[in-house]
């Protein structure tokens, strides 16, 4: 229950741009160079970088950093566009915390006739 209402407020907060259905904001390259970065820095911090949206065209993404009940630690990447949430895990944890939630609802057409 609690992923349904994750997913439903996901898709709510959704905006109303034209970008490709699940069209990735940052490239696999970009991933890649974020995996070195966050292992540099939680080599020397201990924890990895935390990355408070970072805007890229009409885009966004941020980086958490999530720790286990067994006290493993891992980081999502997530980004937002108008159409899609994706959502990159890497640690423990990254089989469950990968998905895509796609906006089936573009806000800029619902209308309603009340008579």
């Amino acid at each position: 229950m609690k992923k349904i209402i994750i997913t439903i407020c996901l898709l709510l907060l959704t905006g109303c741009q034209s970008f490709p259905l699940g069209a990735e904001i940052v490239s696999k390259s970009e991933k890649s160079k974020l995996k070195v970065e966050q292992a540099e820095w939680k080599k020397t911090h201990d924890k990895y970088k935390h990355v408070a949206k970072y805007k890229k065209g009409n885009s966004e993404y941020t980086i958490t950093e999530y720790v286990t009940p067994n006290g493993e630690a891992g980081y999502q990447i997530i980004e937002q566009n108008s159409t899609s949430i994706i959502s990159t895990g890497f640690g423990p944890e990254s089989r469950d915390r990968t998905y895509v939630v796609e906006s089936l609802i573009n806000t800029t057409s619902i209308t309603t006739t009340i008579k």
